[in-house]
């Protein structure tokens, strides 16, 4: 009765641990398609920041400062919002990242 018992128990630990690790898989993979985000977020800044460092040589190449002030006011205020939009999202991608890994972190101290 006492074999009967514990093997009961074996079988409900091994069945936990299936439903543990198909949870903790599925984890996994979140985490990935997050990093798959997080990659084209960095992609996207590093797109941004060339574009932003040919609106700076543009603004060198301007002679008469007069006759393209307007210009160069639009392209201030529109690199300033996009470096803002990229802390913004690296933050926001850098805590989706913190958060994934935690839950990682609590689901394998479960199954250990």
């Amino acid at each position: 009765e006492e074999n009967d018992e514990l093997a009961n128990d074996v079988q409900f630990f091994i069945t936990e641990n299936n439903i543990l690790n198909r949870e903790v898989a599925c984890l996994v993979e979140k985490n990935k398609a997050q990093a798959d985000i997080i990659l084209k977020t960095f992609q996207e800044r590093d797109a941004l920041s060339l574009h932003i460092e040919s609106l700076r040589e543009e603004i060198r190449n301007v002679r008469d400062f007069e006759e393209h002030a307007e210009e160069l006011e639009r392209y201030r205020s529109q690199e300033s919002f996009m470096i803002k939009e990229i802390f913004r999202q690296q933050s926001y991608y850098e805590q989706v990242i913190d958060d994934i890994e935690n839950e990682k972190r609590q689901w394998i101290s479960k199954v250990e």
